[in-house]
């Protein structure tokens, strides 16, 4: 079976019933529910290979419903906050800001709500390389020597032993590069895209080509393209739906409050 959007939801919900811990049916059943959610050292290859603050609370829902997942020591009051929510009450302010209060006094506070989108093949729409541009898909290789700090959402914090970076699209315009999306295996089915555009080429569609290169190469490949913006990056989303993703999750996640890495895992055209 190919990655159609069937089989693209059904890897969305193994790899979310893995991470929180959950019954793949509390994702879709229309009710919230609440588990104990996984440590960071338990082995599943669906989960996404990213760090787990300890203590951990994580908010998803695909849309039904949906789950709230917490280390075993957070779990009374993680029940006192969010045991009355309904799906549209789970990401409450007044929810939220008690709950990353109770965290930070642990080490650790809240991020999100972040929207997560996935392309299936039968989505994928093939945008158009702008005039006087060109893009070129390239292995891990083809960044070798790029600084990151240039590129910071395509490259800062990827490549990691864990989260290997996998391929790139370039984008060159007058033989110099104006454009980068990477993507980067976090986990064994879902690689996720990162991506920059020089100031100067943005609004020219430059950053929706590369994401719909680099989202076909991920899908030949036979991984489910996935892309996270902020809730407040209108642009990133407009990029992602433009080529063919589609809103598949909201999550919110905790990190401690020293380790800043990759916390939005967020795309930025």
């Amino acid at each position: 079976m190919g990655l159609n959007r069937t089989r693209v939801r059904e890897l969305v919900i193994e790899m979310l019933a893995a991470e929180h811990g959950c019954k793949p049916e509390y994702l879709v059943d229309g009710r919230v529910h609440l588990a104990a959610r996984p440590p960071e050292a338990a082995e599943n290859p669906a989960r996404r290979r990213v760090d787990v603050s300890d203590p951990s609370l994580g908010i998803v829902t695909l849309g039904t419903g949906g789950v709230v997942s917490a280390s075993d020591e957070c779990l009374p009051w993680v029940e006192e906050i969010f045991g009355s929510a309904d799906r549209d009450g789970l990401f409450e302010p007044s929810r939220l800001g008690r709950a990353s209060f109770r965290l930070e006094q642990q080490g650790t506070r809240l991020w999100g709500p972040f929207p997560r989108y996935v392309c299936a093949d039968e989505h994928l729409k093939s945008v158009s390389v702008p005039r006087g541009y060109s893009v070129e898909v390239a292995g891990p290789e083809g960044v070798d020597g790029v600084d990151p700090h240039l590129w910071p959402n395509a490259l800062l914090g990827r490549g990691s032993e864990t989260r290997p970076l996998m391929l790139a699209a370039i984008a060159e315009h007058g033989g110099e590069m104006v454009g980068l999306a990477a993507g980067t295996a976090d986990s064994d089915a879902f690689w996720q895209i990162g991506i920059d555009i020089a100031t100067g080429h943005q609004g020219k569609r430059v950053g929706a080509a590369l994401t719909s290169a680099i989202c076909g190469a991920i899908l030949e490949r036979g991984r489910v393209p996935y892309w996270g913006a902020g809730s407040a990056n209108v642009p990133s989303m407009r990029t992602a739906m433009t080529t063919g993703m589609r809103p598949a999750w909201v999550e919110v996640f905790s990190k401690r409050l020293d380790d800043g890495s990759d916390v939005a895992l967020n795309s930025r055209p």
